[in-house]
């Protein structure tokens, strides 16, 4: 278990959006890198949703 400061989370630059097909069916999907520690799938997804809805509101 580890934290990450709510700047990095609020930060949209800190997030990659990475591409994979399986199957002939192309998924994306996003991560985030902090402190050697790779964030991605679900996780980084609620993350990018909370900076998207916190953006909305300023």
């Amino acid at each position: 278990v580890f934290t990450v400061p709510m700047d990095v989370v609020l930060d949209q630059g800190q997030y990659r959006e990475h591409s994979i097909e399986r199957d002939g069916i192309r998924f994306t999907y996003h991560s985030l890198d902090w402190q050697g520690r790779n964030i991605w799938g679900l996780t980084a997804a609620m993350m990018l949703n909370l900076q998207y809805r916190i953006s909305r509101l300023a």
